[in-house]
Parts: structure tokens; C-alpha cells; sequence
């Protein structure tokens, strides 16, 4: 992973006020199980962030946050994976602070501006759609509230896929159906081509309450 592609995206999720849910300072908590980046995170220069190395005196770390350096942005790497809750002496800044993962769906997810987390393994499901920056382009100028859930991340890439220029139902269904029953309908060629075709049925079944037969 570029660590110039680490650094935008970290940039751009410390200025990013609909990512955080209080107006105070910003704790973004980076675990790397791999340690892909120990020898990299000092390096990143965030303007206005500061980098701490979360190590083996999580105690005297979270004194250093809570009294000695109270006001501070910190990014706050660990070369190891999450602790446990029962023994994560730092969840209660945790739960006020953002994780940020370094992989290809996390960096997207963030991105894309979206709270619901389990949208990650989705995005990384859906690895052939995300394939095309392209693609990410379109999704992201459809622009996707916030509180997007599942159901409609998939209504915004089934958009996208059919080239409509709303994650809307209707719009989706009369653009694939305007392609006709043939082996020429390019719009479900590029629905099949991605993976695709069980979610267009969903988003059918939800939409009319037709279901496609097994």
C-alpha cells in the first residue's frame, strides 16, 4: 500500500466532521497485525495530527492522553493486532475515537464517508466492482447519505453498473428490462460481469415483491 495513499485518506478522515460524533479532539486508532508500516508511520506528517507508537505501557500512554496532552489530535499506531476488551487499557478513548485500517476496503469505506462499519466487508465482497476507480468515481458522484446501510450500497453499485444516475429501484430495473431478454442486454452483462445478479433480484424482490426463480 503507497504510504502517500495512507496519508490522504488519514488526512482526510481527521477533517472530516460527519466521521465524528463530538466537536472535540480526534483520536484515530491505526492496528496493523502485519506491522506492514512500523517503519513508516513516522514518517506520514500529518499537519496538526501527532503520532504516538501504542507499545507495551498502554498505562503511562493513556496518562500522557488523558492529563499531560488532554487537547492534542493523535494518530495512535499499534504494530499488533487489537487487544482483547477486557484487557484493552485504552477502550474508553477508543469508543470516542475512529479505527483506521490500511487495506484497500477500510481506505474506501472511509472515503466514501459512510458510519456503518460492517460496510468494509461488503465493499471488500464486492472487490471486482471496486476494481475500477472508475467505477469508485461514479459511486461516490451518486453521493450516498452517511447512514448508508447495506441494501442500499448495493442499490448505489447496481446504479452504477447500469449507468443510472440514481440508486433507485425503479430507475435500475426499467434500465436493465430497456435492454430487452436477449444475450445483447449489455446492462445485465455488466451485472453478471461483476457479480451482481443476486443483488439486482433482492433489490427486485424488495421493489415489486417479484421473485426470480431458483
Amino acid at each position: 500500500m503507497n504510504l502517500d495513499r495512507v496519508r490522504q485518506s488519514l488526512q482526510a478522515l481527521f477533517a472530516d466532521d460527519r466521521r465524528w460524533a463530538h466537536s472535540g479532539r480526534r483520536l484515530v486508532f491505526w492496528y496493523d497485525p502485519q506491522a506492514e508500516f512500523a517503519g513508516e508511520v513516522g514518517d506520514l506528517g500529518i499537519p496538526g495530527v501527532k503520532v504516538r507508537v501504542m507499545g507495551n505501557a498502554p498505562f503511562a500512554l493513556k496518562r500522557h492522553l488523558l492529563v499531560e496532552d488532554p487537547s492534542s489530535n493523535y494518530l495512535l499506531y499499534a504494530p499488533h493486532e487489537a487487544p482483547e476488551a477486557a484487557q484493552n487499557w485504552l477502550l474508553d478513548l477508543e469508543q470516542t475515537g475512529v479505527q483506521f485500517t490500511a487495506d484497500r476496503a477500510a481506505m474506501i469505506f472511509a472515503d466514501l464517508g459512510f458510519y456503518h462499519r460492517p460496510l468494509e466487508d461488503v465493499i471488500r465482497q464486492q472487490a471486482r466492482f471496486f476494481r475500477s476507480e472508475k467505477r469508485l468515481a461514479d459511486l461516490r458522484a451518486l453521493n450516498l447519505p452517511k447512514e448508508t446501510g447495506e441494501r442500499e450500497l448495493m442499490a448505489g453499485l447496481l446504479a452504477v453498473t447500469v449507468r443510472v444516475r440514481e440508486a433507485e429501484a425503479r430507475s435500475i430495473i426499467r434500465q436493465v428490462l430497456l435492454g430487452g431478454l436477449d444475450e445483447g442486454n449489455s446492462a445485465w452483462q455488466e451485472v453478471q460481469k461483476l457479480g451482481l445478479e443476486e443483488a439486482f433480484w433482492t433489490l427486485v424482490h424488495t421493489a415489486t415483491g417479484f421473485r426470480a426463480e431458483a
